[in-house]
């Protein structure tokens, strides 16, 4: 009888302990969820460009470094100042500008354009996943509102798609088409 005693307090204590460091456990991923920075709930600007292969704020040079020459360039245009150029792959296109013309620096574009900034990418296939939740072209609406808009201020624009500004400058856009699927995905940062 002892024996039984004893071995059921036992039990009983095991599982109140148990119980009690499950709780705690519970409690401490809840704060630390609550403490930790805007940024380590989604993905960062760094994470975005790590994803398509090229360091976080590249420059024309990495992106030919890592994509080899662009099946075309095209110029970009803001009235009639070329800013930079547009560097096309078969599935991701980059945009690259000089920052000394945004800044207001220079009156026209560097004659080297090796060192002018990547500001933009365009995705337009599955070949590039983003996020946990590994976000791509083909997506759903529903699986990108659920992956950015707990976290993001969303917005957006009738016939242009919608996105998700991360507060920190920049900006992805997904277009989709008449079934809410991603058909095209646009990371943009804004370093002015």
């Amino acid at each position: 009888m002892k024996g039984r005693k004893w071995l059921k307090r036992l039990i009983i204590s095991l599982g109140t302990a148990c119980f009690i460091v499950l709780i705690v456990g519970i409690i401490c991923q809840y704060q630390a969820e609550r403490a930790a920075s805007p940024n380590d709930k989604y993905m960062t600007s760094d994470g975005y460009y790590k994803a398509v292969g090229v360091p976080p704020y590249c420059v024309y040079k990495d992106v030919l470094k890592r994509h080899g020459e662009p099946m075309e360039i095209k110029e970009y245009w803001v009235r009639d100042t070329l800013f930079g150029y547009y560097l096309c792959y078969d599935c991701i296109t980059f945009l690259c500008v000089d920052q000394g013309l945004v800044d207001g620096q220079r009156d026209k574009i560097v004659s080297d354009p090796s060192e002018i900034l990547c500001t933009r990418f365009i995705v337009t296939s599955d070949a590039y996943t983003f996020g946990k939740n590994k976000i791509k072209v083909g997506s759903t609406k529903a699986e990108v509102d659920w992956a950015y808009r707990r976290n993001m201020t969303s917005f957006e624009v009738p016939g242009h798609g919608g996105g998700y500004i991360d507060g920190f400058w920049s900006a992805v856009r997904f277009i989709y088409d008449e079934n809410n699927r991603v058909t095209q995905i646009t990371f943009n940062v804004d370093c002015t």
